[in-house]
């Protein structure tokens, strides 16, 4: 968590902070034992937030319904 009294607002925002601090920790691992760290996951979440706002998508915009 958090240890800044900045309070923090988005799932984006939280992962960023976590990352900060365990940049090479496991934040997911699949069933065959791969695992993608928090800074591999911010780092891929931040292109597809990149390639979606190069499409036109903004925040709050549904991408699919």
């Amino acid at each position: 968590m958090p240890t800044s009294n900045k309070t923090v607002s988005t799932i984006w925002e939280n992962l960023h902070l976590v990352a900060a601090r365990k940049g090479n920790k496991a934040a997911i691992v699949s069933e065959s034992g791969e695992a993608l760290t928090f800074g591999e996951l911010e780092e891929q979440i931040g292109y597809v937030v990149g390639r979606l706002n190069a499409c036109g998508v903004s925040r709050n915009e549904r991408v699919a319904g």
